[in-house]
């Protein structure tokens, strides 16, 4: 059995363990094997293991499929899907550093080393500042966009037959409040 750090759970080595377990509900999931010693170890009750096992094989599997596809027909990574995307989400498809890397969700260096790959394949620019000239923007190319154009459809395509197809409009809405809760909780989590 593999043991969770963040949740100091235990979680069987592969998913279809967990379903053998809960098929034969020889003791609750989450908890510690019938005759074996704790040794100080913290469980999370059953249905709070079960939630948080089900949110991450949820994200893990949506987000590999996602990341196949995308490299497979566009030679873009998801990460790579994801800087070009916020870029053109943000005003005149630009962000300084900083920003971008908090957005999508990486490191200060990770983000560097992503923007290098993109602007090396000419996806994404760096410009000056005008306001402060040791701060960089990265912007959005017009190769950049034809790029998001084609990998969008194969994005959305890959997002409809993994995970809106087996959530509801409803379900969707929740996911969405608990997002909206947990970023207030953390100001610049969103």
């Amino acid at each position: 059995m593999a043991t969770s750090r963040a949740s100091g759970a235990r979680a069987p080595a592969d998913p279809a363990q967990t379903a053998r377990r809960e098929i034969a509900k020889d003791e609750p999931a989450g908890q510690e094997p019938a005759g074996q010693e704790s040794a100080g170890h913290e469980f999370m009750a059953p249905e709070e293991w079960a939630s948080w096992l089900a949110l991450l094989q949820l994200h893990q599997m949506v987000l590999a499929e996602l990341d196949t596809e995308l490299r497979r027909r566009h030679g873009l990574a998801v990460t790579e899907f994801d800087v070009l995307i916020t870029l053109f989400n943000a005003p005149g498809q630009r962000l300084q550093m900083s920003a971008l890397a908090r957005q999508v969700l990486l490191s200060p260096a990770g983000t560097t080393h992503l923007v290098t790959r993109l602007e090396r394949d000419r996806l994404v620019r760096r410009a000056v500042d005008p306001a402060d000239r040791r701060r960089w923007f990265t912007v959005l190319t017009t190769d950049g966009d034809t790029m998001l154009r084609a990998a969008r459809r194969t994005h959305n395509e890959v997002l409809r037959r993994t995970f809106l197809v087996v959530t509801s409009a409803a379900d969707r809405r929740t996911l969405e409040r608990l997002w909206q809760r947990l970023s207030r909780v953390r100001p610049g989590a969103g």
